[in-house]
Parts: C-alpha cells; structure tokens; sequence
C-alpha cells in the first residue's frame, strides 16, 4: 500500500513589521482557489517581533544580530512541522544565503520571484523601501535585475519614505496613503510600474492601485501565488 504523500505545511516568519505575517497569510487566503475549509493551505505562522531592526542590524554589525533571531525563530517553525518558510521582510533577504545555510527548512526567496515577474514586465521600475533595501541594493543585484532600470527616490525622499514605514509599524496611521501616492505621483516621471519593497508598504497596495496611474507591483503578492502553486503541485 503507498504510503501518504507528506501534507503541504508553509511556516510563516513575521512580526517585521508586526502585521507583515498576518497581512501575508490573508493575501494567501485569497489567493487560494478554494471551495471549503479543506482546499485552504496548512500555515504556521510565528510572529517575533523581537527580532532586531534590519535597517539598524545591517549598518551596526552587518546583520549580524538579525541573522541570528531570524535563524531560531526559523527553528520553531521547522519543529512545528512546516516544510517550506517564507520570510515576510524584504529587507531581511539581504542575508537571505546566511540565513538558508543555518535553515532546517527551505525558504522561498521573495526578492528574486519579483524581479523575476518585474524583468518580464517593465523596464524602468520605482522601488519604494526601507533605506537598507535601498542602500543594499537587494532588488538590483539580483540575476536578471541588470535588465532593468531601478529608480530609486532621492536622500530627502527616502527619509520621507522611511518615515512613512515607521508610522505604520507604530500604528500611526494617519494620511499614510496620501502620503505614498504623492511620493509615487512626484518620483513617477518615466517609470513603468512601482514595487511597494516593504511589507508595511504592501498592506496599502491595493488601495494605491486605485489611484495611481502605474501598476503596483507587491511582492507580498507575487510570493502568495508561488506559495499557492507549490501546494497544488
């Protein structure tokens, strides 16, 4: 008699900002062609928000500090039966290698799946993120990300930018939709579509779809579906 295929179980690591894991499992709720509870994926998701700030981490001591919260807290996701991670941070994948090697479980690498959709689509891109992402240049060097422009916002922008991601982590949420689309609105000159690079950005994508005239890509989105397809395969 076969024995039972393994059942498909996603880990979730979140808690950077705090809603970016919650945020990240509803995405993947409607991104499931589902008819009952029973279609829906298996997801542990653990929120840790004592991991250390990445943007700090990477400039204090080379992400060192965060590798290592992200890595135990990787663990409790492995011990909890997950046999695929995801880590709802972009600015996290900067040491992304790092973090595989001390991995018991494989993590799907968020920044690679968009630049792979954004170099198929666009050629000038607006990237709105967190000043490490910038500074990094996590989306540009990517394999395949020479084939596009990235359009990064000015240094007063970026603290603009920046400010807006830290009023959302603190729940200070006021104007902060207006105040993205008339950043997008003031970088948009030549660009084709805008990343939303950053998972507090990500919870207002689909609203700034609405009024802005570029398509917004979210690679909380782009990563969802890939979730989706591997758990039907």
């Amino acid at each position: 008699m076969a024995k039972n295929k393994k059942q498909f179980r996603l880990g979730i690591l979140g808690g950077m900002g705090p809603m970016a894991g919650v945020w990240f499992q509803k995405i993947i709720i409607d991104s499931t062609p589902a008819k009952k509870d029973q279609d829906h994926i298996q997801v542990v998701c653990f929120t840790n928000p004592k991991i250390p700030d990445r943007t700090i981490s990477l400039a204090e001591d080379g992400g060192k500090s965060y590798i290592k919260e992200v890595s135990k807290s990787l663990k409790v996701l492995a011990d909890s039966g997950a046999n695929l991670a995801v880590i709802t941070c972009n600015t996290a994948h900067a040491k992304l290698k790092e973090i595989q090697k001390n991995a018991s479980v494989p993590i799907l690498d968020m920044i690679n799946l968009t630049v792979n959709n954004v170099t198929k689509n666009f050629s000038n891109v607006l990237i709105l993120a967190t000043e490490a992402t910038i500074r990094e240049k996590i989306y540009q060097s990517k394999n395949g990300s020479s084939n596009v422009n990235w359009i990064c916002p000015d240094k007063r922008t970026q603290q603009k930018v920046s400010k807006i991601i830290y009023s959302i982590k603190a729940g200070q949420e006021k104007n902060i939709l207006e105040n993205i689309v008339s950043i997008v609105k003031k970088l948009n000159k030549n660009s084709d579509a805008v990343i939303f690079a950053c998972t507090e950005l990500s919870i207002y994508a689909k609203e700034a779809r609405k009024l802005l005239k570029i398509p917004v890509v979210d690679p909380l989105e782009i990563l969802a579906r890939e979730v989706v397809r591997l758990s039907q395969k």
